[in-house]
């Protein structure tokens, strides 16, 4: 089973995790050393190298990674942040959304925070929240260029705010020192001053000049400054919840928001003195607040769990509930006026208010919490997509469009196989279906409870295999066969003694066949499935995915659970001898498709390794997803589509990617936010020169934590340092950060493409890496 977080829990987890991190820091360092640990810390992706990725966004547009902070600076201009590096931007109130290169696309970071103070000048802040690293990034035109003014791999960057172009303060934590970091600048991020707060996580900050800013942060903590940050105050807030957010209009008036876990209810808290005095405003049912964007001392928008957001026009006296149309976490939000406003999402959602949020539209389209879990294409032109919640999607032009077939049932599918435009299947948990017409019917053909079918493959339209772990198994492996389309199915003994969980397999013809599963598991057989043999792997690893182009030549992919390394085997004399071939650093590969015997890729997290020689060497090619793929299909060695979480499908091009489409606004539909929160990070937008709304953050979680090692080079390069800010220790001592300016290539235009009304999405926690243990 493929494991999915509990959403309202995982939230609070990563809160007591990030807790735990910022005290254990400290006495790791006291007593073993900056080095041992980072040692201790998750190893951070490797930078990438080499082409621009040739991989485009096709679902959800204008792109799939949760989105984090907004921030605007009139009606019409604004940017947007998030997972992977993303970086958002339009020139027209959201219409159409381009998306930009911050430099740091495939290497963990994610941007959490962003403040714009004029139309071309901006900063933008994040953090690989596995490797302890942290990052600030600059522009002066627009987002055309990101320059690195920021660079540490022992800090976390969780808050961004600029009261002019020159003038701002960071937030985060400070591995190295075991303590909070607040950084100062007045030069535009060329050299920056440490300043000193008590010990807490920082996730919000609001500054609305050179002088009053506020920090909130965990435990119900605010820091004030009245002078620049040079001496920072800790007021009372009257809470000990998490505060998340804040927005200051002016130096007296500010409103913060967050979450009391203890309660399970939203938190806000309102002062009209400059922080003397914190009251508490809220009482109703909405689990967090994220975000909070004030534009001036009465008008406010929060916003957050289950795609809550609540308005004031009185100062917060009364806070009105209004309609998202999304029951996913909301994470961010920016108003630049009483009526146009601006709000982000964990599914990278985009929704606009242009009266006052009596109405929000998408601007996004497609965005969901359904992962896509298998793909397949028998053309470049024809494919089918199959995932959560029994979603089938199919495509006859090459993923232009993507149309919902109705599969009948609600269970997860995991696989699918077509033989050609008419004839596949699919299967998951405990079903198999069928169609004879390409999904414009989908049958039931096979059910049994407690049983979870993994993988499936057909050699033609009549003779198919599928393979997982359940009841109907003749002994240590559930295999079963059908040699009539699917109209039935007969179990067949797989050799395996000892209890295995299969998870692929791969026919080339109507008897050879190979399927794949944990602890290195490879059995074959070449009398369709009459016997299974064993073949020897050479490994413990899971083994998650195979593909065969014929009798002899197949590439086996998966990895170790425990550490997450992962592992991808070549065999060209039918599986009697399988041999490594994995690059170095690479993590869990999940699926592989082969066009042919030379070309074939793997996917592994949000990267793609390619291979055009059979499989001996390799090449990562980045995607730009941020959540990681699940599924892969090649129909010709220049054409492929990945699909994976938050619905992501994306498509290889050969050519340099074409303009991304993204949706155009779209009333939305009104579901009532429930009081659940969404596990995931969450940050306000930082003000401009105009008092606005702060950064807040909450790293986005799983429930379950997983390795993240490094994976091979890909292709954007990690920006590479041309001057090194000077940090002045005032008054604790603060390592030197390294100011690495990034990689500049040009952003990729988003044209509008037509918005439908959107549906409200069932909310889905986010799933872990394989592999998929025992079903229930």
């Amino acid at each position: 089973m493929k494991n999915e977080s509990k959403s309202q829990s995982a939230f609070f987890n990563v809160r007591v995790l990030i807790g735990l991190v910022v005290v254990l820091a400290s006495i790791f360092v006291a007593l073993r050393g900056f080095g041992a640990f980072l040692d201790a810390l998750v190893q951070a992706k490797k930078t990438p190298e080499g082409a621009t990725s040739q991989w485009i966004w096709q679902k959800p547009l204008p792109q799939g990674n949760p989105l984090a902070a907004v921030s605007f600076t009139d009606a019409n201009i604004g940017t947007a942040v998030g997972e992977g590096g993303t970086i958002l931007r339009t020139t027209d109130g959201g219409t159409h959304w381009t998306i930009q290169m911050s430099g740091y696309e495939g290497t963990g970071i994610n941007l959490l925070g962003v403040s714009f103070t004029d139309a071309n000048t901006g900063m933008a802040g994040g953090l690989n929240l596995g490797a302890g690293s942290a990052a600030v990034v600059r522009t002066t035109d627009g987002g055309n260029t990101w320059v690195t003014k920021y660079s540490n791999p022992a800090a976390w960057i969780t808050g961004v705010s600029f009261s002019d172009a020159n003038t701002g303060t960071v937030i985060g934590v400070d591995f190295n020192l075991g303590a909070a970091l607040i950084l100062r600048t007045t030069d535009g991020g060329d050299t920056w001053v440490s300043q000193t707060g008590p010990p807490a996580f920082y996730y919000g900050i609001s500054f609305t000049d050179a002088n009053n800013g506020t920090i909130v942060g965990s435990g119900g903590i605010i820091l004030r400054t009245t002078d620049g940050g040079a001496n920072w105050v800790q007021q009372s807030s009257g809470t000990t919840g998490d505060l998340l957010g804040v927005s200051f209009t002016d130096a007296n008036n500010g409103t913060a928001v967050g979450a009391d876990f203890n309660t399970g209810i939203a938190v806000i808290v309102r002062t009209t003195d400059g922080g003397a005095t914190w009251v508490n405003q809220y009482n109703g049912s909405v689990a967090q607040f994220s975000a909070v964007s004030f534009t001036d001392t009465q008008t406010g928008t929060a916003v957050g769990s289950s795609g809550a957001i609540v308005r004031t026009t009185d100062g917060g006296n009364i806070w009105i509930e209004q309609t998202s149309g999304t029951s996913n976490l909301l994470q961010g939000v920016f108003f630049t006026d009483a009526n146009n406003g601006t709000c982000v999402g964990l599914a990278g959602e985009i929704i606009r208010t242009t009266d006052g949020g009596n109405n929000w539209m998408f601007q996004s389209n497609g965005t969901t919490t359904d992962r896509m879990d298998s793909v397949s294409f028998t053309d470049p032109s024809t494919g089918t997509v199959v995932g959560s919640s029994g979603t089938i999607l199919r495509t006859t032009d090459s993923g232009n469009t993507w149309i919902s077939q109705v599969s009948g049932i609600t269970d997860e599918l995991l696989s699918v196989s077509f033989t050609d435009e008419s004839h596949g299947h699919a299967s998951g948990y405990s079903t198999i279906l069928g169609t004879t017409d390409g999904g414009a019917n989908w049958v039931i053909q096979h059910t049994h409870g407690f049983t979870g079918y993994f993988g499936i493959s057909f050699a033609d339209a009549n003779n198919g295999t599928t393979v997982g772990q359940g009841p109907e198994a003749l002994d240590g492996a559930l295999i079963l066969r059908t040699t009539d389309g699917g109209s039935t199915w007969a179990a067949q003994a797989s050799g395996l003694e000892a209890g295995t969980i299969l998870f692929g397999v791969s026919f080339t013809d109507t008897d050879t066949g190979t399927a794949v599963g944990e602890n290195g598991t490879i059995i074959r057989t070449t009398n369709g499935g009459s016997t299974w043999a064993s073949q020897t792997s050479g490994t413990t690893f899971n083994l998650n995915g195979v593909s065969f182009t014929d009798a002899n030549h197949g590439v086996a992919v998966g990895g170790s659970l425990q550490t997450g390394d992962g592992i991808i085997l070549l065999t060209t004399d039918g599986g009697n001898t399988w041999v490594n071939h994995t690059p170095p650093g690479t993590f869990t590969l999940r699926a592989v498709s082969f066009a042919d015997a030379n070309n074939g890729s793997a996917v592994s997290g949000g990267t793609i390794f390619r291979t055009t020689d059979g499989g001996n060497t390799w090449s990562a090619e980045q995607t730009r997803d941020a959540e990681g793929f699940w599924g892969v299909s090649f129909p010709d060695p220049d054409h492929g589509t990945a699909v994976g979480t938050f619905g992501a499908i994306m498509r290889r091009v050969t050519a340099k990617p074409t303009p991304t489409p993204t949706a155009t606004a779209s009333p939305s539909v009104t579901p009532t936010p429930t009081a659940t929160p969404t596990a995931s990070p969450s940050v306000t937008p930082t003000p401009t020169a105009t008092p606005t709304a702060s950064p807040s953050i909450t790293p986005t979680p799983t429930a379950t934590v997983t390795p993240t090692p490094p994976v091979t080079p890909t292709s954007t390069p990690i920006p590479t340092p041309t001057a090194t800010p000077t940090v002045t220790a005032t008054p604790i001592s603060t390592p030197t950060p390294t100011a690495t300016p990034s990689s500049t290539p040009s952003p990729t235009a988003t044209p509008t493409a037509s918005a439908t009304p959107r549906t409200t999405p069932t909310p889905r926690p986010r799933p872990t890496p394989l592999p998929r243990p025992t079903p229930p």
